[in-house]
């Protein structure tokens, strides 16, 4: 009897395993259908919604696309503006892209109607994602597309201290990129403590879309306000930064280091790779309206540095660097501050291709890459003045070309004037 009830038992299996098999196959068919109806539904989009879902190496998060200048409290595919962009990455938990899709082909300007919020997150703002826009590629000039323009023409300053800037950042982490922001009343982009490990690279700052039509902001370029280990460029073509036409309503700066005199403030940033005072190729002036490039009681900065692509080209200013009382211990190395960007033609600050106060700061060093050419400035080269101690002028070629071979006189070569500088030293051993 128990043998009868197991054979009856048997084909329960069996016709399971017949159900599952069955089973199977038709979640399998449902799974290629699916599958084939998302490939399809993904090829046939729309290439705006495309390029949202595509991966890329650094996709945005938030996407500015429209140029107006409308907050409704929400940055989304209907609607986010630039303004709405910066609210939104301020709120979130983590380091976000903003980045642009604004329709219609070429030159997208946004015009605020008052300034934009400050920048209080890690945020990259990056306007080449624009489509069109691509970044600088010579290594001896700027062949950059820049399709995102900030103009500050709008934007009232109502009173000092309700400065009307372009970007301002009181965060770290942030990165600022392929934009063009001319027009502001104060700075185009300010930082300020407790700020600092921020890049701006890659931007047109004072000129228009086309970097040949002075539209500077009426202050500064950038002003670096006691924040620290800034990168300001870099040694790829792509940072590279151009900075002029700033300053000329107020005798201000291309770039305004602030320190406090101290270690702490105003300290360790960098500025690479820039053409600062010329036009987008580096061969004739634009100009910002005193000094490209100010230390005010900054201690501890480097301007250039050891290789090709950290050279600064610094010319067609009224003056190319200026150290006031209180600024220390700056370098400035591998740079060319009067001529164009071969270092073999005149394109001289009006006054002084530096002016030394204060100190001790160090100018050039010991071996070629350390070489500034200090050449074609219409005043002196270097001028120490005031109170102007412990500096040490070494390695440089002032007077000449790039190859040392040719004249590209300045009008006197190092000028001591004002209160007796002192402690000061000019050459030397190469030891």
């Amino acid at each position: 009897m128990l043998r009868d009830i197991e054979r009856n038992q048997r084909p329960a299996p069996k016709q399971a395993r017949r159900f599952n098999s069955a089973d199977t196959s038709a979640r399998r068919a449902a799974s290629a259908l699916l599958a084939c109806a998302l490939l399809c539904s993904y090829l046939l989009m729309p290439e705006a919604l495309w390029r949202r879902l595509a991966p890329t190496a650094r996709a945005a998060s938030l996407v500015v696309n429209t140029n107006d200048d409308a907050d409704d409290g929400l940055c989304d595919l209907t609607h986010c503006s630039l303004r709405e962009a910066i609210k939104a990455a301020n709120v979130a938990a983590d380091s976000n892209v903003i980045g642009f899709e604004i329709p219609g082909s070429g030159v997208q300007t946004i015009s605020p109607l008052t300034k934009l919020p400050a920048i209080t997150q890690p945020v990259t703002i990056d306007g080449y994602t624009q489509p069109g826009a691509s970044a600088n590629t010579l290594a001896g000039g700027n062949d950059a597309v820049l399709l995102i323009e900030l103009d500050g023409t709008n934007v009232p300053m109502p009173s000092a201290a309700d400065r009307a800037h372009g970007l301002f950042v009181s965060a770290s982490g942030v990165t600022i990129r392929g934009l063009v922001i001319n027009r502001f009343l104060y700075a185009g982009i300010e930082m300020q403590k407790p700020g600092g490990n921020n890049t701006v690279e890659g931007n047109f700052i004072g000129t228009d879309p086309t970097g040949t039509v002075a539209l500077g902001n009426r202050e500064y370029g950038i002003f670096l306000g006691r924040s620290n280990d800034n990168l300001i460029g870099g040694t790829t073509p792509a940072a590279r930064n151009l900075i002029t036409s700033n300053g000329a309503g107020g005798n201000r700066t291309g770039i305004l280091i602030s320190g406090d005199g101290g270690s702490t403030d105003g300290t360790g940033n960098r500025i690479e790779g820039n053409f600062i005072g010329t036009n987008r190729h580096a061969t004739a002036a634009l100009g910002n309206a005193i000094t490209g490039v100010d230390f005010s009681a900054a201690v501890g900065n480097t301007v250039g540095g050891m290789t090709a692509g950290a050279r600064n080209v610094i010319s067609g200013n009224i003056r190319g660097l200026d150290f006031s009382p209180g600024a220390k211990a700056n370098v400035v190395l591998g740079n060319y501050i009067g001529t164009d960007v071969t270092g073999t033609a005149d394109v001289g600050n009006t006054t002084h291709g530096i002016r030394l106060q204060g100190g001790p700061n160090i100018v050039g060093g010991i071996g070629e890459a350390a070489r500034n050419v200090i050449s074609g400035n219409d005043a002196s080269g270097i001028d120490f003045i005031s109170n102007a101690t412990g500096s040490v002028i070494r390695g440089n070629y002032i007077g000449t070309d790039a190859g040392g071979t040719s004249p590209l006189p300045n009008g006197a070569g190092v000028r001591f004037n004002g209160n007796t500088p002192s402690g000061n030293t000019v050459g030397g051993t190469a030891g």
